[in-house]
């Protein structure tokens, strides 16, 4: 799929959420205020997976750009890029969108000390999505709600940050039968030793395929 009608299924989702995102020559995707989004660098190959990168100050000197990948699994590649936007939206995107708005209607504020919280950090959480067979989502998706693993690997993952504030972190956990894969992306770069601590985790692992993933932003240390 061209990254043009890629970002044409990305204005349709953010469209239904918040403000007017119009697609120019670029390919570029402007919404509200200074933000844009565009289709980053592919590094997988596969037509199911998508890569955006959402600038925040766009015609900034200094851009803050918070980069995510995501995946669909139809066997479609359309459905399984509408998956993918989909997912985006709900956990990555919507972090963006509570920063912009600060309202709470797309994500929930935590501060450092709060249950649920990063430790130093005002943290903003997207929602919570899954795919899989029947209910077996759910469970993994219940399993990040109440286990907050941003907490638990906090100590791990701060050693991973690369910024003084408005750091983006992706936690995405999948099984089925033997297979288990865990990881974590901090600015939209593997980190290895928070994938690593995350598989280690006591998270459901049901025989038939499953997977969730959510999305942080840690706006700035208190």
């Amino acid at each position: 799929m061209h990254p043009e009608a890629k970002l044409a299924l990305v204005a349709e989702r953010l469209n239904q959420m918040y403000g007017t995102w119009t697609l120019h020559d670029g390919p570029v995707l402007r919404g509200p205020g200074a933000v844009t989004v565009t289709v980053g660098e592919d590094h997988t190959g596969s037509p199911n997976h998508l890569d955006l990168d959402m600038i925040l100050n766009t015609g900034d000197p200094n851009p803050i750009t918070v980069l995510d990948c995501s995946t669909g699994v139809a066997g479609n590649p359309e459905h399984a890029i509408r998956q993918a936007v989909a997912m985006w939206s709900e956990t990555t995107a919507a972090t963006v969108l509570e920063l912009l708005t600060r309202r709470g209607d797309f994500g929930d504020h935590y501060r450092g000390a709060d249950p649920g919280g990063f430790p130093g950090w005002h943290m903003i959480t997207g929602g919570i999505t899954g795919l899989g067979h029947k209910d077996n989502p759910t469970l993994l998706q219940q399993w990040m709600v109440e286990s907050t693993p941003w907490t638990t690997l906090a100590p791990v993952l701060t050693a991973g940050l690369d910024r003084p504030q408005l750091n983006g972190i992706k936690f995405f956990i999948a099984a089925v039968g033997d297979f288990e894969t865990a990881e974590v992306r901090i600015n939209g770069e593997i980190h290895e030793p928070s994938s690593a601590a995350l598989l280690a985790l006591d998270w459901p692992r049901p025989n038939e395929f499953a997977s969730a993933r959510t999305f942080i932003l840690l706006v700035h240390p208190e």
